[in-house]
């Protein structure tokens, strides 16, 4: 990747060192970068991703969740299917702001909704998604989970948007 990067930045200080005999030369390097830059901006925008599943089944185990990441229609109602594989208790947690591990008391202000599975458990609820398209961090909040892998991402995207 940064050997990419670096020929690129050869390339264009090469370019841009013809530039200094022909303005015109400079201005067009300057339109072609800015065009680039315009369309690569846009190349990570969850609300216009087509709608996801209003059903998500996930297998929780000691290391992680299975899919780790889901996507989801926002302010839509979900059934979420939760099997857990693992040795111990774990639970899923969707956060309204990431949080850094290990998970400590302060961040129970972020919890939006949090569901525990006992080992061997299947366990089928319902949550509805926030209404604000974005991906949002989902964990276990068990000592040690989360610093053990068991996070994921939940992508909302915006109810209708897409094909």
């Amino acid at each position: 990747m940064f050997y990419f990067i670096n020929q690129i930045l050869t390339f264009l200080s090469l370019k841009f060192s013809a530039c200094q005999t022909n303005p015109l030369r400079f201005g067009r390097w300057l339109i072609v970068l800015a065009i680039t830059w315009l369309l690569l901006s846009g190349c990570q925008d969850w609300s216009t991703i087509a709608p996801g599943s209003t059903e998500l089944s996930v297998t929780i185990t000691d290391t992680g969740f299975q899919p780790e990441t889901w996507r989801v229609p926002a302010g839509t109602q979900v059934t979420l299917h939760l099997k857990n594989e693992g040795q111990s208790i774990h639970n899923w947690t969707l956060m309204a702001r990431p949080v850094k591990t290990p998970f400590t008391p302060q961040d129970n202000a972020n919890i939006l909704f949090q569901v525990s599975v006992k080992p061997g458990e299947t366990k089928t609820t319902h949550l509805t998604t926030p209404k604000a398209p974005m991906a949002y961090q989902v964990l276990s909040t068990a000592p040690g989970d989360a610093e053990n892998g068991l996070m994921a991402t939940l992508v909302v995207v915006a109810a209708g948007s897409g094909n």
